[in-house]
């Protein structure tokens, strides 16, 4: 993330001493400020339903179901103190479950890998 937003300084010609996120006139964007922008931003690429609590959201499932992490630490990610928060953020589906069943099922790392039994005598 450091990198992303050091990128985003040098494109944008930031001072280190300047807001993250101006407004046009150069002072801290407001909360409505930058929700308005999120909105415009994914209204003109077609996307209707936006906030910047979605944001939250898309992290979360998309941590879980796509790049196959773990509810513990998305948790702690997210500041939640009970993993039943955190369910409440990620809406997974039928579909999901099935799309990394294969790459993280331990009955299928187990096929994969040829257990050598110990022949010693009885």
């Amino acid at each position: 993330m450091v990198a992303i937003l050091q990128e985003y300084l040098t494109y944008r010609e930031g001072k280190p001493n300047e807001p993250l996120f101006p407004s046009d006139a150069d002072k801290p964007m407001t909360e409505n400020g930058l929700r308005c922008s999120i909105a415009n931003y994914n209204r003109k690429r077609g996307v209707e339903k936006t906030s910047i609590h979605l944001f939250r959201h898309t992290f979360a499932r998309k941590y879980l179901v796509d790049c196959g992490g773990n509810a513990f630490t998305l948790q702690k990610l997210l500041g939640h103190s009970t993993l039943d928060m955190t369910k409440h953020y990620c809406a997974i589906y039928d579909v999901d479950l099935v799309k990394n069943f294969d790459e993280f099922s331990p009955l299928s790392q187990l096929s994969t890998k040829r257990i050598k039994l110990p022949t010693g005598k009885r």
